[in-house]
């Protein structure tokens, strides 16, 4: 539960302990801006003291603080990917969102995220919904990890218990990018959106 610096001397250094009283957290995912500022999605292990997770922002210098705001929510804080512009897209159990480069709720990636996010595992309805449609909330994802966007503002989200990879394009629109849905392996030389996927992360 440390963040770790690795020197390019290759010593090893601890940079933030993530545990406190009553936090006990699980870093998912890090990613660095252009300043130098490391951005955690942080998880809590501790079911009632979900407060310490969210986003959070670790300076140069070493200063540690959240950067998502607690009205995102505080637990199940899974992926980060941080934007050229400033921007810092993330992940949730079951929705990728995005914050301004502020902290702020920002439109989401792109619309996918309307002031929060569901836990679909415990709703009724489908658990995978929205593909070929312009991404809303009624998108489904299940168990949503790790993210990234690409130069041409695609993102790309690790709809890990739909054992697939989603893709939300620029104009908002959901695809399956790769994965049928299935965790059995299948023949060689499938199509992407053929092959078997087991949790992809």
């Amino acid at each position: 539960r440390r963040i770790r610096r690795v020197d390019r001397d290759g010593r090893i250094w601890t940079a933030a302990e993530l545990d406190s009283p009553g936090c006990q957290g699980l870093p998912n995912d890090l990613d660095v801006d252009s300043a130098g500022n490391l951005y955690i999605a942080l998880e809590n292990r501790l079911a009632d003291a979900a407060w310490c997770g969210g986003i959070w922002k670790m300076g140069p210098g070493g200063s540690v603080n959240r950067f998502s705001t607690t009205a995102l929510g505080t637990a199940l804080f899974r992926g980060v990917d941080v934007l050229d512009d400033g921007r810092v897209a993330f992940t949730k159990w079951s929705c990728p969102a995005e914050l301004g480069p502020d902290g702020s709720p920002a439109q989401t990636l792109p619309g996918s995220w309307k002031g929060y996010c569901y836990v679909y595992m415990n709703e009724d309805g489908p658990l995978f919904f929205g593909d070929g449609q312009i991404a809303s909330h009624l998108t489904r994802y299940f168990g949503t990890e790790h993210l990234a966007v690409a130069p041409d503002g695609t993102t790309y989200v690790a709809d890990a218990l739909n054992w697939r990879i989603r893709s939300i394009r620029p104009d908002g629109i959901v695809r399956t990018f790769a994965g049928g849905g299935s965790s059995l392996a299948g023949a060689d030389g499938l199509s992407p959106e053929s092959s078997a996927l087991y949790h992809p992360r």
